[in-house]
């Protein structure tokens, strides 16, 4: 036995009829006509999470604990180093600076801001200060504005000038 065959679909003329009817009738299809909403602008989100003080440490820490040295660099300026040299120290300097971080019992990463114009909306923030060979190295976050307009907060490293016996 055979059954009757059925048509399913507009084909070409259904398809023009239904565009042609919402074009005279756009009372109808209201979604096809109607103006689009007017919403805020979005503004463009980082994907490392370098959003704030706070959460660009911790998105640097974890990174570091999943030993993905790779990303854990791109948290650092590193904008001195050329992009060889970047490649070829940033992951060993994001080691050494979360195995840093991690042994610290100073350093204290709720302290920090979870605004993401930094605290008391100063550009610069100090995360740490430590003792390496004699030297005083401070970890402090700056506020960095890429080409694309996307702001995040990068940590960098650099040595105080004044004696190791300070903290």
């Amino acid at each position: 036995m055979r059954l009757p065959s059925v048509r399913v679909g507009f084909g070409l003329r259904g398809c023009a009829f239904v565009c042609l009817w919402c074009v005279l009738y756009p009372g109808v299809c209201k979604a096809s006509t109607a103006p689009p909403a007017k919403s805020s602008p979005v503004r463009a989100q980082d994907p490392l999470n370098r959003d704030s003080p706070q959460s660009s440490v911790l998105a640097f820490l974890e990174a570091c604990h999943a030993r993905d040295y790779q990303r854990g660099w791109r948290f650092l300026d590193l904008r001195q180093l050329s992009p060889d040299q970047r490649l070829q120290r940033g992951a060993q300097l994001a080691m050494v600076l979360g195995q840093i971080l991690d042994r610290d019992t100073q350093f204290e990463v709720a302290a920090l801001s979870k605004n993401p114009k930094g605290s008391r909306g100063k550009n610069r923030e100090r995360v740490d200060s430590f003792n390496l060979d004699g030297k005083v190295f401070t970890l402090e976050l700056e506020r960095v504005t890429f080409r694309s307009g996307i702001s995040v907060w990068a940590v960098f490293l650099r040595q105080r000038a004044f004696d190791s016996s300070t903290r």
